[in-house]
């Protein structure tokens, strides 16, 4: 799926993670590309691929989780609040917590412009994120593959915590669709785990998966239309005022140039999932 899978000599079984390196490049994230801090464009997405992966993603969220009478949700690795924006108009209280300073700077000043006042920033790692509240809703945002399996345990640990009883834990993060996989090219770093390996830590306490499927469709245009200016324009007009509309026209314009020139299946190595968990402990 990503462009950088194509280097098959930077993606090994194992491998360290090192945290310093990973908080550098994010921070740099934030300051490189404030209007899409934290999405990782994959192959052919381009600009209008990112405004509608953010439609696409929310309008899955909005499906399967219900929100109605929700009061307090925490998004660990919430980045530039994307999501936590997303969430603000449906609860009574967001929470976002994010380990680049960058980001949380970002998302502050975003908030500053907003009319969003129920929402609370702060900087820390996931692993060390002990809130002295209970949350009916806990977002992993596309965090476990910068997690070691020990501070996965940890950040896991943490969460039995502050998740009520009856709450919902939701993970969104890339499977690989093989083996383990480490990617690291010298600059990005990341685990991508089987789905198995998912299902086998988060069960160590006590959390069953119920429901998988990709986060959203993957879209795919002709590169001709794709980079055209004037595309762009309309489409960022489209997902502004009319978001739905514009989502489901790019995942039909998908399917019929999918039918024309079938995809590549050698990038089907992986798969951005939402997993969403119970809690039976």
């Amino acid at each position: 799926m990503d462009k950088r899978i194509k280097k098959r000599n930077s993606i090994k079984p194992n491998g360290h993670l090192d945290a310093e390196r990973l908080l550098v490049w994010w921070n740099r994230q934030a300051e490189s590309n404030p209007d899409f801090a934290g999405i990782l464009p994959t192959q052919d997405e381009g600009y209008v691929g990112l405004l509608y992966r953010q439609e696409a993603e929310w309008l899955h969220f909005k499906r399967i989780i219900p929100l109605h009478g929700i009061e307090c949700v925490l998004e660990l690795g919430c980045g530039a609040g994307r999501w936590t924006f997303r969430l603000s108009p449906f609860v009574k209280k967001v929470v976002g917590v994010d380990f680049s300073e960058n980001m949380i700077l970002l998302a502050k000043a975003k908030q500053r412009k907003s009319v969003f006042h129920n929402i609370e920033f702060q900087v820390a790692t996931a692993q060390n994120t002990h809130l002295n509240e209970h949350f009916d809703i806990i977002f992993l945002s596309g965090i476990t593959s910068y997690l070691t399996d020990e501070q996965l345990h940890q950040t896991l640990q943490n969460i039995c915590k502050m998740l009520r009883p009856k709450g919902i834990l939701v993970n969104r993060t890339s499977i690989s669709l093989e083996n383990r996989e480490f990617f690291d090219d010298n600059n990005y770093q990341g685990i991508y785990r089987t789905i198995e390996e998912e299902k086998s830590l988060f069960a160590e306490f006590g959390f069953q998966l119920t429901y998988r499927a990709p986060s959203y469709s993957r879209m795919r245009i002709p590169r001709l239309i794709n980079t055209n200016s004037l595309f762009q324009k309309i489409m960022k007009v489209g997902f502004h005022y009319f978001p739905i509309p514009s989502a489901y026209l790019i995942k039909t314009g998908t399917l019929i140039w999918d039918t024309i020139s079938p995809p590549n299946q050698d990038l089907k190595k992986r798969s951005h999932d939402l997993l969403v968990f119970k809690n039976v402990s």
